[in-house]
């Protein structure tokens, strides 16, 4: 459903045009077009290597604006039935420090249910959330991301956070 994209400069986020056309064509076709197919993140299979029996579980820490949007149409053209688990879009670098903890806090208090997916953003520090809910790190997890959290290259002060979102990379699934 999703289109790779040469144009981002001139539509900054979605390129809606290209996404129709994608979407048109998957449904035409036995070929995905694409980077990755968004909607078909949680078909029956992903590259013909992951059963999907349970539903996914999105995990989203910064719940607003192109975030929100792009989730809320995931999981609307999804066949699946998804779970979502959410925080509101305020300071980054909170969530980029303390979403982990929440939701690991969260899953492991109210959750019950079982998941073949994890799907989440660049907004989580994901090698976190794996080491504090090792049945997730088994887990395929996907990484959207919207942005990114690194530094600028001229920074002259350093944080814990810079490679948060390398970390987040290197233990997801996909990306």
């Amino acid at each position: 459903m999703a289109s790779e994209d040469q144009n981002f400069r001139n539509h900054h986020g979605f390129d809606w045009g290209a996404i129709e056309r994608a979407y048109d064509h998957d449904e035409n076709s036995n070929r995905l077009r694409g980077a990755i197919d968004v909607g078909g993140l949680a078909d029956d299979t992903v590259g013909g290597a992951i059963a999907i029996e349970h539903p996914p579980l999105a995990l989203e820490p910064f719940y607003g604006g192109p975030r929100r949007v792009m989730l809320e149409s995931i999981i609307r053209c999804s066949r699946h039935r998804w779970t979502l688990l959410k925080l509101p879009p305020r300071r980054m670098e909170r969530r980029l420090t303390a979403a982990a903890h929440w939701f690991a806090e969260q899953l492991s208090r109210h959750w019950a249910g079982r998941c073949d997916l994890l799907f989440t953003s660049e907004a989580m520090n994901l090698a976190d959330l794996f080491r504090l809910v090792p049945a997730l790190s088994k887990k395929p997890a996907v990484v959207y991301f919207h942005g990114n959290q690194l530094p600028e290259p001229e920074a002259e002060t350093h944080s814990t956070l810079d490679t948060v979102n390398l970390n987040t990379a290197v233990a997801a699934s996909e990306i």
